[in-house]
């Protein structure tokens, strides 16, 4: 049985990944990786959340919608082809769990699946979400990051659960 652990236990662990291969968010019953180099660990509402954002024309934000919950997966160095693909694909045209050799499995506090092969995952639940809105922002970055004015959507998920490595994976 996992360990479950306390919502910050592996913040610094979780933040890493971010600047160098990125992480992958699940969403959808069946499993649909995707990999984020962009979110935040933090307090809101008094409860541990997850921010991700996810822009509108990717198949995860439509997943997001049906069912508002999400494992986010923390994977080792020995998976950074398998990261850089689920972010080079969309899981509409095919099953990316499966190409990359993900073994999907069931989570404790959500419906959505994480990936047995993470180091560790959080498990999450849609408290609320926003918009990024081209008036609001730095127009350095809406120049740099939306050429195509395709903003992203952040999801603030409460950590329902943190959980280390089901099994030791080679």
């Amino acid at each position: 049985m996992a360990q479950k652990l306390a919502p910050y236990d592996r913040y610094k662990e979780t933040i890493e990944p971010f600047c160098k291969q990125g992480i992958i968010l699940v969403s959808g019953t069946q499993g649909n990786p995707m990999t984020i180099g962009w979110g935040s660990i933090g307090v809101y509402w008094g409860k541990p959340v997850f921010t991700v954002v996810v822009r509108p024309s990717r198949y995860s934000y439509e997943l997001l919608i049906e069912l508002p919950e999400f494992s986010v997966n923390v994977m080792g160095d020995d998976y950074k082809k398998q990261v850089a693909y689920c972010g080079s694909c969309s899981g509409r045209d095919e099953n990316k769990a499966q190409v990359c050799g993900f073994e999907l499995a069931s989570c404790d506090d959500i419906k959505v699946p994480y990936i047995r092969q993470a180091l560790f995952h959080y498990e999450c639940r849609i408290l609320n979400h926003a918009d990024f809105m081209e008036e609001a922002m730095n127009k350095e970055i809406a120049t740099r990051f939306y050429p195509q004015k395709d903003y992203h959507r952040a999801f603030y998920g409460e950590i329902l659960g943190l959980y280390e490595a089901r099994e030791k994976h080679d």
